[in-house]
């Protein structure tokens, strides 16, 4: 089917690197050349936290996450980690927010680690910003991403951010940026939650992570868009 649209088109739009990338690997899209990265417009105006929503702000410090829970999320990795860093910093607590085929292993790993009294679990949520602003440090341990828009969202509402190091993530964050850690590696996640429960490493990381949402300006995206569509009218 990805040859038959590709033999129709005269352009090919991929919303990051990462995708691109496997395209041409797994031979869905065959010729290079039409194919053009575009990244998703999203706000950069940094947010002010509003009101937390569940806790107050003289509660627990809180990591937290908003995934499918599915292998590809990989979430052991984040409830391995947590549960070292709940043993050196007891005032703290896990919201994982989503559902998935996984929910019920993923309980009962909480429940071996006997840490499932520290997470909170919510399936559903009408406002996603509104909850993510309850969280101190966004995580997302990814096996891999075709694009995060959900790092945006936690990037804008002033969270930091730490997520594993693969697909379309650095894109996002930065190759460089402080926030990566090794796909899977559950201890070297610990030692990023360790570090950056120190609040003044906490907005060092947002300040730098911040600076990344001028590249997924909305102006941005309809200027590529229509360089895309410009390119493909010289073709005909």
């Amino acid at each position: 089917m990805s040859r038959y649209v590709e033999s129709q088109s005269t352009s090919v739009v991929a919303i990051s690197r990462a995708v691109k990338e496997y395209l041409l690997k797994s031979g869905e899209i065959k010729y290079e050349g039409k194919l053009h990265i575009v990244y998703y417009g999203y706000g950069s105006e940094l947010k002010r936290k509003s009101k937390r929503v569940y806790k107050s702000s003289n509660s627990l410090f809180t990591v937290g996450t908003v995934a499918r829970l599915t292998p590809q999320k990989d979430l052991p990795t984040l409830i391995r980690a947590y549960k070292r860093f709940k043993l050196n910093c007891p005032d703290s607590r896990l919201f994982i927010v989503g559902s998935g085929t996984l929910e019920k292993e993923l309980k009962r790993l909480s429940v071996q680690l006997e840490i499932s009294e520290s997470i909170t679990w919510l399936r559903r949520t009408s406002d996603v910003r509104l909850t993510m602003e309850s969280m101190d440090l966004f995580v997302l341990p990814s096996r891999y991403e075709g694009f995060v828009l959900v790092l945006l969202g936690a990037i804008q509402a002033g969270i930091g951010v730490i997520a594993a190091r693969n697909s379309a993530i650095p894109e996002v964050l930065g190759s460089d940026s402080d926030g990566l850690f090794t796909t899977g590696d559950y201890d070297e996640l610990f030692q990023k939650l360790l570090k950056f429960h120190n609040e003044i490493e906490r907005k060092r990381l947002i300040r730098a992570q911040h600076s990344r949402l001028e590249l997924f300006n909305p102006s941005l995206m309809i200027i590529e868009m229509n360089k895309v569509y410009e390119s493909a009218i010289g073709k005909q």
